[in-house]
Order: structure tokens, then sequence, then C-alpha cells
């Protein structure tokens, strides 16, 4: 089972909406949910085939896939 970081500070969706891990995610396991003050990224990591879309397409690299 895959283990997922995100670093939220870094992500780019609050500032300009990229949903890009979300996109490229075959499985559609990348959700953005608004949530006060900050957004969070949620993830089935038991769904997850560990193809690293999500971590390859980050353009500030805040997705960290380990194994």
């Amino acid at each position: 089972m895959a283990k997922i970081y995100i670093r939220m500070d870094d992500c780019l969706y609050s500032r300009n909406g990229c949903l890009r891990c979300a996109q490229e995610c075959p499985m559609q396991l990348l959700k953005i949910e608004p949530l006060p003050n900050r957004e969070n990224i949620m993830l089935d990591i038991d769904l997850c085939i560990e193809c690293r879309n999500c971590e390859v397409t980050c353009p500030p690299k805040c997705i960290k896939v380990e194994s």
C-alpha cells in the first residue's frame, strides 16, 4: 500500500486552481475539497496503483509517493 505525502502549503490549487494531480490520476482518486481557510487533497490509498502520475505532474513537486 502506498503512502502519499502532500505539502498543502506548497500546493498551487489555492493560488491558481491547479488540478493537475487530480486530472492525471488514472484511478480518479484525488479530489480537491474546500475546507475553512484552506483546501485539502484527499486520496483513497487503498485503491492507489502507485503509478506516480500525481507526483510526476505536480508543478511545485509537493506530492511524494512512497511504497
